[in-house]
């Protein structure tokens, strides 16, 4: 059996007022960058000569670069949570990738990685999910018409509505609201 060894290492570093990091950070070391400015930094303590600004530009580099990817998750975190509290407002609407990214100032290319990588759906599958499930319940709640129903949630047409209800469901709007009332 192979393992792979893992460093874990722990820095304490008191900034004052300007940077904070409110929890432990755990970032992945997957380009080694942080793995060769250690080295660096040992190296440069390592040497006889009594000088350590080396050694302090490289630790500065390494707490940047770890500040770097800390405000980068908390960046996707912050624009995400915001893409998703539009779309549980407005799925009845249209919804354009193109406005969302400009929304939260992101191309839509990142906008829809980031997306699908938190929730594990696109985000029109995530809009198709929440107008489903609207769907259900005022397909078991009201007498509306299908027709009504597909409009009211944002669908193009009744037809393009059964269709995706059929897929998401396994059965017809019609045979749905007889079952579940």
């Amino acid at each position: 059996m192979i393992t792979e060894s893992q460093d874990v290492i722990c820095i304490r570093i008191r900034i004052g007022d300007g940077i904070n990091f409110n929890a432990p950070i755990h970032i992945k070391d997957q380009d080694q960058t942080l793995n060769w400015l250690f080295k660096r930094i040992y190296h440069e303590c390592k040497k006889q000569d009594g000088s350590i600004s080396l050694a302090e530009d490289y630790t500065r580099l390494m707490l940047l670069y770890c500040y770097t990817c800390h405000s980068e998750v908390m960046h996707d975190t912050e624009f995400l949570d915001k893409v998703s509290a539009y779309l549980n407002e407005h799925f009845c609407e249209q919804i354009s990738i193109p406005v969302l990214a400009e929304m939260v100032h992101v191309s839509e290319s990142y906008l829809s990685k980031a997306f699908k990588k938190r929730t594990g759906k696109t985000i029109i599958h995530y809009v198709l999910d929440l107008r489903i499930d609207m769907a259900k319940q005022m397909l078991s709640t009201t007498t509306y018409s299908i027709e009504t129903i597909s409009d009211s949630l944002g669908f193009s047409s009744p037809k393009y509505f059964s269709r995706v209800f059929g897929k998401s469901t396994g059965e017809t709007p019609s045979n749905f609201r007889l079952r579940t009332k």
